[in-house]
């Protein structure tokens, strides 16, 4: 976005192609601010869309390859070398469960998920 007086007392802001124009600089860095508001929720959307999706994948790969129990399933050995367990896998899959359950409407259960999220994820 950029900003700039085309002439005295018009303030031009002009973002991917498209002007707006406004009486003071004031009001055109006001409205700068709220576009660059809504893009970041705009970016938030995306981001969580594309994750509800894989998550949604995750868990159903998650049961339909018996991860969860049986022969095939992810034991602690198995996740050893990522300084995670089974367990927490498991905890993972039940996040995924509910954040598909938040976004379609359904019952979702109270729980400290940020507890499971914080103890498997990969950065600081």
């Amino acid at each position: 976005m950029r900003i700039n007086e085309v002439e005295e007392g018009v303030w031009r802001l002009a973002n991917d192609g498209c002007e707006q124009f406004f009486g003071t600089q004031r009001e055109a860095l006001v409205m700068s601010r709220k576009l660059s508001y809504a893009q970041t929720v705009q970016a938030l959307a995306t981001r969580l869309a594309s994750d509800i999706d894989v998550a949604a994948d995750l868990f159903s790969v998650y049961w339909d390859r018996g991860y969860g129990s049986g022969e095939t399933a992810i034991t602690d050995e198995d996740v050893a070398s990522l300084g995670i367990t089974a367990a927490d896998i498991t905890a993972m899959i039940t996040v995924m469960e509910q954040l598909g359950n938040f976004a379609s409407g359904a019952d979702v259960t109270s729980a400290d998920y940020d507890a499971t999220i914080n103890k498997i994820r990969t950065d600081a």
